[in-house]
């Protein structure tokens, strides 16, 4: 029955080396098991995965019970598979026994499943057009920052930036133009903030948003002006404006001790703060 199971009955000393190694071993581990009597396992371990084969031995020498070990193991030349490792350590001090199986079918399960998760997250948390963190992420983000603020007593701002005329351009150009367009400026947006906290964001339809902390009024309106030179770079036609491209319109506003998200938004996107914005921009 060892001969013939799923597993590779092998027989540790208490030297570390194999002493007797189960036929299995051929199909499973892709090496006879005369290769194997006399060698440390650990010499055909990835030498990123080696510690957890030491982990399970150092376990075994003091006495403990040896918990499943996962770890990757060559077969032959850079070919390797998954192997799980079960052991328990042998009476009267001769070693332990290590029941190990391929595990690379669930492994690759386990992968599959990782990536579809991770796809979900992504696709919770981001806008799918412009790839950048919906809004719910990115009133998150700016709750995180007002926080830090107030612990701080810095203060944070809020920029609105509009997609002049969306809605004209997508009548022109079409619905997947109109999201391309919103694409690159959201490219464009990204690419104006210098910092690594400052972060942008999708709020709805045609604006974006970002949150700059520690960044005060006339901060805001030096990156406000950075966005709009930035779209104006990219160039984008656009017949039915006054100049006939692309524009947006950038609007902001700071935060005090008291401020929440929801109203600092509602203050950045206000007209006044548009006519503020362009008073100090200018």
């Amino acid at each position: 029955m060892v001969e013939f199971g799923p597993d590779v009955m092998v027989h540790v000393r208490p030297d570390g080396l194999c002493g007797q190694v189960s036929a299995a071993s051929l199909r499973v581990l892709g090496r006879a098991a005369t290769t194997l009597v006399g060698v440390d396992l650990r010499e055909f371990v990835l030498d990123a995965d080696r510690y957890l084969l030491d982990d399970l031995l150092t376990q075994l020498a003091v006495g403990e019970p040896g918990v499943p070990t996962a770890f990757r193991f060559y077969t032959v030349d850079t070919e390797w598979v998954w192997i799980e490792a079960c052991a328990r350590l042998l009476p009267d001090g001769v070693g332990a026994v290590l029941s190990l199986r391929d595990i690379s079918m669930r492994k690759e399960e386990e992968a599959v499943l990782v990536e579809a998760n991770d796809l979900l997250r992504r696709r919770a948390t981001l806008d799918p057009v412009t790839s950048l963190p919906n809004r719910g992420h990115f009133i998150a983000a700016i709750e995180r920052e007002l926080r830090r603020g107030h612990r701080e007593e810095t203060v944070s701002a809020v920029l609105v930036i509009g997609f002049d005329d969306l809605g004209g351009y997508n009548e022109t150009y079409g619905r997947d133009a109109g999201d391309l367009a919103l694409r690159e400026i959201a490219t464009a947006v990204e690419g104006a903030l210098c910092r690594p906290g400052d972060s942008a964001g999708r709020l709805e339809g045609a604006m974006l948003g970002v949150v700059l902390p520690s960044t005060d009024l006339r901060g805001a309106a030096a990156v406000a002006e950075r966005i709009r030179l930035a779209v104006a770079g990219l160039d984008l036609e656009h017949s039915l404006a006054e100049t006939g491209r692309v524009s947006v319109t950038v609007s902001f506003a700071c935060s005090d001790r008291y401020a929440k998200a929801d109203a600092l938004l509602r203050e950045a996107m206000c007209e006044v703060e548009v006519a503020r914005a362009a008073f100090l921009i200018s």
